[in-house]
């Protein structure tokens, strides 16, 4: 990630102290949204028999504030030369840290807030955990990596982090200064959001301002309805299902999805993979359809 900063520098004459305050600038929202969840995000990992294939499929909705949805998205592919994974990434212009990425290994990570579980706290003499994630789908060829490094690191603010692999490895881990919790899943399916779910926390279970829990219960249930036939356009499905209905209620047989605010902010892009096939599928809600990318094209050499 230094080297890539480095290489931003060089290119728009800038010093990397700008670089890096630019590229971190998001998570000053922690300071904002006082004690709610500065963020609400949605994921789902499908595997082995919930699928028609077996293919390991991944579903995430980024909610945030209506105030972003203003400014351009993009998917970035990074292809380095020096022999290192090849990465792809969504997330804001000017902001390069882990958000929705997968590498050419068929890896994937995608972040969701933890605050509100965690704390309004950030570290300032700790490395963005974020960054640090970046590295990690650069150098690691499998989840079990990326989870095996999770044991010596902690990180600079609470972060939940929902990891998969095309092998069908998928887990998340639920971060505070403090520990690092993995939740591994019950069945062939995991859902993650802005609630802790580890009982090791000594902590109940409880909401968010974002209705974490109704969203992780409505994911859930739609893929336990889909089991053995979950594929890229199924998930696309029940990530089109909004939690509301019009009058501001939770909707029956609902999914994640807020393409208006109704509670504390709406969803700004929704991303589907297929971590077997290297196919992302990206949507903004509030502009038009899901668009397909096939990575194996972008992903060179």
């Amino acid at each position: 990630m230094q080297a890539f900063y480095n290489g931003v520098s060089d290119a728009m004459g800038w010093p990397v102290d700008k670089v890096v305050l630019l590229d971190q600038s998001g998570f000053l929202d922690v300071y904002q949204a006082k004690i709610h969840s500065f963020a609400g995000c949605s994921s789902l990992f499908c595997w082995g028999d919930a699928t028609r294939d077996g293919h390991t499929y991944t579903a995430r909705n980024l909610d945030w504030f209506k105030a972003f949805c203003d400014f351009p998205l993009f998917f970035t592919v990074f292809n380095p030369t020096d022999g290192t994974n090849k990465v792809a990434n969504m997330n804001w212009a000017g902001w390069i840290y882990a958000q929705s990425i997968l590498n050419d290994k068929g890896v994937y990570t995608d972040v969701h807030d933890g605050t509100s579980m965690g704390g309004q706290v950030i570290s300032v003499d700790r490395p963005s955990f974020a960054n640090t994630m970046f590295d990690w789908l650069v150098e690691s060829s499998s989840a079990q990596a990326i989870g095996t490094r999770f044991g010596g690191a902690r990180t600079d603010m609470p972060l939940i982090w929902g990891i998969a692999d095309k092998s069908g490895n998928c887990f998340s881990f639920e971060t505070a200064l403090y520990a690092n919790m993995r939740v591994d899943p019950t069945a062939s399916y995991l859902g993650v959001v802005n609630t802790f779910l580890s009982p090791n926390w000594g902590i109940h279970i409880r909401d968010t301002a974002s209705n974490s829990l109704t969203r992780l219960k409505n994911v859930r249930e739609r893929a336990a309805e889909a089991l053995g036939k979950i594929d890229a356009a199924k998930m696309m499905e029940i990530f089109d299902l909004t939690l509301f209905t019009d009058d501001g209620l939770f909707r029956e047989r609902g999914g994640p999805t807020k393409p208006t605010v109704q509670d504390i902010d709406l969803t700004n892009y929704q991303i589907v993979t297929d971590l077997n096939a290297l196919q992302v599928w990206l949507k903004i809600p509030q502009e038009g359809d899901w668009r397909l990318i096939d990575l194996k094209t972008l992903f060179a050499g």
